[in-house]
């Protein structure tokens, strides 16, 4: 009786998670077909050994995952030694379960999970951080979210500040095997 219960409340919980079809992990790089929308116009800091690095002013974002478990980021970052002012990529999360837009947004506060300094060699360098449990930024198991870059730049007289150069993004997930149910259909299954 008890495992009819369980299968209950498995096929009960996985219709309210099928209607979203977000996915739980991507990589994208910067170039054509790049999946982020930004704010202001990219600039190009290197393309060489086989990867484009540019920077924004403001954020980048991807579109909408679904948290199914922990992540691990991994961002590719170069910075050049002849800048005289290099400063962080941070890499963000942001909740997206109140949106009634749905689409690639740029305008949402994250919470920052990890900042990278690059490297100066050719092809820039792998950071990586996690798994991550979203559940600690606000993100339970089944909400959407997005992932997310935040840039500086300011281009004064003679001297250019700005974040490193960015050229692609890892999202990992580590799925985990909990699945959540209303509450009352769980507590039906232990009644008398």
């Amino acid at each position: 009786m008890r495992f009819a219960g369980i299968l209950l409340v498995l096929s009960l919980a996985m219709p309210a998670q099928a209607q979203f079809e977000w996915p739980a992990e991507f990589e994208d790089c910067t170039g054509p077909g790049a999946e982020f929308c930004f704010d202001g116009t990219p600039a190009l800091i290197d393309s060489g050994c086989g990867a484009s690095f540019e920077v924004y002013a403001g954020r980048i974002a991807w579109p909408i995952l679904r948290n199914v478990g922990p992540v691990t980021i991994a961002v590719q970052a170069r910075y050049a030694f002849s800048e005289q002012a290099i400063l962080p990529l941070y890499v963000e999360v942001a909740d997206r379960r109140s949106d009634s837009n749905l689409g690639c947004r740029t305008t949402r506060a994250g919470q920052v999970v990890l900042a990278t300094s690059g490297a100066e060699q050719c092809g820039g360098t792998w950071q990586s951080f996690g798994p991550i449990d979203l559940a600690r930024y606000g993100i339970l198991l089944g909400e959407p979210y997005q992932v997310q870059c935040v840039f500086f730049r300011s281009t004064p007289d003679r001297t250019t500040i700005r974040s490193v150069g960015f050229a692609c993004i890892r999202v990992t997930s580590h799925a985990t095997s909990v699945v959540s149910a209303p509450w009352g259909i769980v507590k039906s299954l232990y009644r008398e």
